[in-house]
């Protein structure tokens, strides 16, 4: 595991009531930069879309490798 520093947001995309987004940045142990797969942010919990709950900021997340 590692831990990664978001440098900046490369994509935003909604999958069903997911809120996803493409992280560009870099690894704090070994400095690699890059890209990383779809990470959930949060979901739309109403119909209409005008309420949103982010992802536990504390919870670990696993991210593909591309």
């Amino acid at each position: 595991m590692t831990d990664f520093v978001t440098e900046g947001f490369v994509e935003i995309g909604v999958d069903g009531r997911a809120v996803e987004a493409r992280l560009e940045g870099s690894c704090i142990r070994c400095g690699t930069e890059g890209t990383t797969g779809w990470v959930t942010l949060g979901r739309i919990v109403d119909g209409n879309g005008m309420q949103f709950y982010s992802v536990d900021r504390d919870a670990v997340q696993f991210v593909p490798r591309r």
